[in-house]
């Protein structure tokens, strides 16, 4: 296939839009990248919020600027360990107009697109690493079971055989998965990477005492023959076609690899799976040919690429200095890593022994070696003043209690028991912190042999603050029971933030009312709160949710509530009781209405009344009644006589937009019910729930305007931000869209 030639991106205008500090940063990374003494693997540590994704998309702008005369194909890859951080960031780091753009959540779906990617001069590419390189044993998701389907199938004729749906449907339902392969896009396979992947199973040892891989597929298939429909395999069988599945995914995800032929690589967050980058094991080695792909240049990003500090009772046995070690073998290979080694215990006995010039020249070498592979800006040195944008304000609520000291007690003597260290640390940061910790080796050995300790079972039985089921069930109020948690909970709470459902607007388009009008909650924002140890997300979350519901359920009277209850769940189904269609309410809040979404649209309407934002509420919601009685008005009258049909609330949107796309309104509107991958439900309610759709509604007098839905409806709020993205679409387009 022939590379299309877009116009060649403008370096200069890309890198416009950056700071200084983030100018010097791109320039540093692109020098070391391609100039003297080049490196192929180069960190980025810019400190948290100094736009890391901003300067990789320079590093990406200036490396495509050097290859776009060398290159017939330049392929970013842009790698997150977060699907949709991935979606979100890929748009970001994309330079140039035309560049194309592919996003797939793991590396063997990728198969797919590469034709795209070899029509193009400028691709990115993005997927994520967990469901990527560690490709187990299993038969992953559906969609990767069709795609080896049909390659299969393209180029084995007997898997034509309806057997061989069951034996790739995996827990997907039959009928389910009969529809996926159906419906599959097959012409996005590329031919040769499926004559590429039988040649690898033809060649490949298999299990079992079968010469190859493919042997042994064929001889697991022949199980399934003439089995009943409705037959599932038993767990040796099951456990077989898994392993097989599994193999051939991992020959996919290689394959794909070898065609990606990448040019430069972003690795944002990487020490969420270092383990990619020193195990060895088939996952580790898939990542690693990527990463060492032809000249491929590889950026990685990260605020805390290594942990800088460590205690001997650290989760899982964490170790800074080996950490750091690793992390720089790998930017800069063994050799240079043992030097750096070599340097750091120069420094240290310089320091040790008060030899100055020893350790400054250690310092100064160790310095060199390092900047040859990383590079980090601190938000101290992004401001002239060095005031790094920071203000100090004190926190009120900030106070230690006498029971937080009884609570420091009797964790030093529970450790001492078990003969761990000192937990100061944890006492500090965390409250309750023998039952919220995890993974500690405290509570581990706590866990093992607490029990058999007396002067544990004592400490344990003298301590009253010890949380209890009773307590938590009762909807008792709790001490935070530390000095910061009990900061944080009246910084976060005691505002009234407690009775908002999601964080207020910073800039409303109207005025607020209720919980959000109070002069606490209209100011109230997010809070990014930093530590050391595991344990105190999950402090701060149980503390701060339970505290928050403890209240919702005192204002609102349900005294006999318990907190271990049942929870009520699947509000957002197509539910029937009785023989009555109850999940209508549902249909409205998954259909995005155009016509209402305009219609309720607070900057059209201040616009029309020529007011300014924010606007009176009664305003708004006078003339948004206004719009949709008048939109109501153009649609056929119902019957004269007799009640008015329900229905209607959610029938009216689907006409108007019939009306706003002159569409028919005798046509009926068809509506297909989106089947998610390995989706086990089935779309008979959702059908059910559209069967009864008027053609015509009674817009008399009796008309309940649906007031809510237009202006702050999720569904018409989306709508409306999809418009204001493309503001160039008409209504048309923008439905299609």
């Amino acid at each position: 296939m022939s590379t299309s030639q877009p116009p060649r991106p403008d370096v200069d205008q890309e890198l416009a839009g950056l700071k200084d500090f983030q100018r010097r940063t791109v320039d540093y990374v692109d020098a070391r990248l391609w100039e003297d003494d080049p490196t192929r693997r180069f960190l980025v540590a810019d400190e948290v919020g100094l736009g890391k994704t901003l300067v990789a998309r320079g590093v990406i702008a200036k490396a495509i600027d050097r290859l776009w005369d060398d290159v017939d194909r330049i392929d970013v890859v842009y790698i997150c360990s977060n699907a949709q951080i991935a979606r979100q960031n890929l748009a970001r780091l994309r330079v140039g107009e035309d560049a194309g753009h592919e996003f797939a959540d793991r590396l063997t779906l990728l198969a797919r697109r590469i034709d795209d990617l070899r029509g193009r001069k400028l691709n990115f590419v993005s997927f994520s690493p967990g469901t990527s390189f560690n490709v187990s044993d299993s038969g992953g998701k559906a969609e990767e079971r069709v795609l080896l389907y049909w390659m299969l199938r393209s180029q084995l004729p007997q898997l034509k055989s309806e057997f061989w749906l069951k034996f790739f449907r995996g827990g997907t339902r039959l009928g389910n998965f009969r529809n996926h392969v159906k419906w599959y896009d097959r012409s996005s396979i590329p031919t040769t990477m499926s004559e590429a992947l039988v040649a690898e199973l033809q060649s490949l040892p298999g299990q079992r005492d079968h010469g190859t891989l493919l042997e042994e597929f064929f001889a697991c298939g022949d199980q399934f023959k003439h089995r009943r429909e409705d037959w599932w395999p038993e767990q040796g069988l099951s456990s077989w076609r898994y392993n097989l599945i599994g193999r051939m995914r991992q020959q996919l995800a290689r394959a794909a690899v070898a065609a990606l032929e990448p040019d430069i690589i972003i690795l944002d967050e990487f020490q969420r799976f270092t383990s990619l980058l020193h195990d060895n094991n088939p996952g580790a080695e898939l990542a690693r040919a990527l990463f060492d792909h032809g000249e491929a240049r590889l950026v990685l990003l990260s605020a805390t690429p290594f942990k800088m500090y460590t205690l001997p009772d650290e989760t899982e046995g964490e170790d800074h200095y080996q950490s750091f070690l690793q992390t720089v073998q790998f930017l800069a290979g063994s050799d240079r890593a043992d030097v750096i080694k070599d340097q750091l215990g120069d420094l240290r006995r310089g320091l040790m022994t008060g030899d100055r010039k020893l350790a400054e020249e250690a310092r100064d070498s160790a310095q060199a070696e390092l900047r040859r592979v990383m590079v980090r800006t601190e938000r101290l040195a992004s401001t002239p003043d060095r005031d790094g944008m920071l203000g100090e304000a004190k926190m009120p609520g900030l106070s230690l209690a006498e029971r937080d000291l009884h609570d420091y007690r009797f964790l030093s003597r529970v450790a001492a028991a078990l003969g761990q260290p000192d937990m100061l640390e944890y006492w500090r940061s965390s409250p309750y912190v023998f039952e919220l910790m995890d993974g500690y080796v405290v509570k581990e050995e706590l866990e093992r042999s607490g029990t058999h300790s007396a002067e544990v079972r004592i400490a344990v039985a003298k301590n009253r603050h010890l949380l209890s089921k009773r307590q938590v069930n009762a909807y008792r109020a709790l001490d935070p029971a530390n000095a910061k948690m009990r900061a944080i909970t009246q910084d976060v709470l005691e505002p009234g933030t407690w009775r908002l459902a999601w964080v207020p607007p910073s800039l409303p388009y109207y005025d607020l009312s209720g919980p959000y009008a109070a002069e606490a909650s209209r100011h109230f924002t997010k809070r990014l709160i930093f530590s050391a140890w595991n344990v105190v997300p999950k402090a701060i979350s149980s503390v701060l949710s339970y505290e928050a519901e403890r209240r919702l359920v005192e204002y609102a009277g349900l005294h006999d509530r318990r907190y271990d209850a049942t929870r009520q769940r699947g509000l957002l189904a197509f539910s029937k009781s009785e023989g009555r269609l109850t999940g209508m309410p549902v249909l409205m809040l998954m259909y995005p209405c155009t016509s209402l979404a305009m219609a309720g649209d607070p900057l059209s309407v201040a616009r029309a009344v020529q007011e300014a934002i924010p606007l009176n509420r009664q305003t708004l919601f006078r003339e948004v009644r206004k719009q949709v009685e008048n939109l109501l008005s153009q649609l056929p009258a119902g019957p004269s006589s007799g009640p008015v049909d329900d229905s209607w609330y959610w029938a009216a949107p689907v006409l108007l937009d019939q009306v706003s796309l002159e569409l028919p309104l005798v046509d009926r509107v068809e509506f297909s019910y989106g089947i998610e991958w390995d989706e086990h439900d089935s779309s008979t309610r959702f059908d059910e729930h559209l069967a009864p759709c008027p053609c015509s509604i009674d817009p008399t007098g009796r008309v309940r305007t649906p007031s809510g839905g237009p202006r702050g409806g999720p569904h018409q709020c989306g709508d409306r931000g999809l418009g204001r993205v493309r503001p160039a679409c008409d209504q048309q387009g923008h439905r299609r869209a």
